[in-house]
């Protein structure tokens, strides 16, 4: 085993100090490029994939999903008046729903002093008018899709 030496600051402050360009050893260079070029060759020649494969099980569902949100906006655009009255059942269901969850809260405040409870069935008129319904759903959409892509 070799040993190592042992400097003492003046040597380390005097090697710091100078402007000499360091160099690899002769030979070095041309030893690490014969390494890689074997590595290259014994790959090559034994068809193996390299060590660190693209995560498409990753990228190609996000993929897929930003191809076809496009198409399914397209398709969306181009419906008939039929769409329009399927739209507005659509907006009363979403109604009916804010409406449900707005009576839950509503017998959940009961429990509060009065004052709170103003204060609770304001916010919660102001949450459904500004559409707190698209922003919880777009929160569990993203909280699913950042746990299934990072998954095991």
């Amino acid at each position: 085993m070799r040993e190592r030496s042992h400097w003492n600051d003046a040597e380390v402050d005097r090697v710091l100090s100078t402007d000499e360009e360091v160099r690899p050893s002769e030979g070095f260079a041309a030893s690490v490029l014969r390494a890689v070029e074997r590595e290259a060759a014994l790959r090559a020649s034994l068809a193996v994939e390299p060590s660190i494969s693209f995560p498409w099980h990753i990228f190609l569902p996000g993929m897929a999903f930003c191809l076809a949100l496009p198409c399914f906006m397209l398709v969306l655009a181009l419906r008939d008046s039929a769409s329009a009255s399927m739209q507005v059942q659509i907006q009363i269901h979403w109604v009916q729903v804010s409406t449900m969850l707005a009576e839950r809260y509503a017998d959940l405040m009961t429990h509060l002093p009065e004052d709170l409870q103003q204060v609770g069935v304001e916010v919660a008129h102001h949450a459904v008018q500004m559409g707190a319904g698209w922003v919880l759903f777009a929160l569990v959409l993203s909280w699913a899709s950042v746990q299934w892509s990072v998954r095991a």
